[in-house]
């Protein structure tokens, strides 16, 4: 099975949901940074977590799930655009890091920040983590920012991570919605680990709602993919201006590299490809 995600809808219950399973994903993020045993399987967790959210998204969006703290682990994101493209990044102090340290340990005090972008225009919402984990957290979240009841499960074994997602709708008779949620709710904790991680969505759903209607979206394919350029990395070295630019090229040997902290991509410039773009270019000769 490729690394995907998929939205459903309950036709008979105010209860959406998504579904989400990677197998090869978190092995391209650790080609890219070797992250350490103790940070992989929480990074895991944060990218079906995004990827699960992102499901309903609308053309161009993306939506960014970020912990910061003060422990060990500084801070830790996942990044998902509604195409199914997914970057991971974690920054972490290596000298404090041990793989018995607990979510929280990890972490120390801290927050979660959900982001949203749409069209230019972006919203964020941020609580307290949950002392019991990410996908707690999670649904605090929602609760508290949007109202919205959630229940989260995430489960993870070697480099396969999986997770399915359930959302209360909005509904006119508001107790029938409360126990729509309810009812789905219980029958997802009956949900085990291994067929979390071995099912594929309809077999899941099947297996929990054999009794309900259950319309499924189209599967929409997971990929590692970094929204940085080469465009993007020469505009910011244009924002220092031509002095800066050309002190920073006698440095380098008129040579400059820029890196992406998420992807490790490496773009080169040299002084004939930042003279070109200057309106001083005489300045970097």
């Amino acid at each position: 099975m490729s690394d995907e995600s998929q939205s459903f809808l309950f036709v008979h219950r105010a209860v959406r949901g998504a579904w989400a399973r990677c197998d090869a994903l978190m092995h391209d993020v650790l080609q890219r940074h070797p992250y350490p045993a103790a940070l992989q399987a929480l990074l895991g967790d944060l990218m079906i977590a995004c990827a699960m959210l992102s499901a309903h998204l609308k053309d161009g969006s993306t939506l960014t799930l970020q912990l910061r703290g003060s422990g060990p682990l500084h801070l830790a994101m996942a990044e998902c655009s509604a195409a199914g493209h997914i970057r991971v990044y974690a920054d972490y102090d290596a000298d404090r890091l041990h793989p018995q340290l607990s979510f929280m340990e990890l972490l120390a005090p801290a927050q979660m920040a959900l982001t949203l972008e749409h069209e230019g225009q972006s919203y964020q919402g941020i609580v307290a983590l949950h002392e019991q984990g990410l996908a707690l957290s999670l649904e605090d979240y929602f609760l508290q920012s949007e109202q919205l009841p959630s229940c989260l499960l995430l489960a993870h074994r070697a480099d396969r991570y999986a997770g399915l997602l359930l959302q209360q709708m909005p509904a006119a008779d508001r107790d029938q919605a409360d126990e729509d949620f309810r009812y789905a709710r219980l029958l997802a904790q009956t949900c085990r680990d291994d067929e979390l991680l071995e099912l594929d969505s309809s077999s899941l759903l099947q297996r929990l709602y054999h009794e309900d209607d259950i319309t499924l979206a189209p599967p929409q394919t997971l990929s590692f993919h970094c929204r940085c350029s080469r465009q993007r990395s020469l505009s910011a070295l244009l924002s220092l201006g031509a002095a800066d630019l050309s002190h920073l090229l006698m440095e380098r040997h008129g040579r400059i590299e820029v890196d992406c902290e998420l992807c490790r991509q490496r773009y080169h410039f040299s002084s004939l490809d930042l003279s070109e773009h200057l309106q001083a270019p005489d300045s970097l000769q």
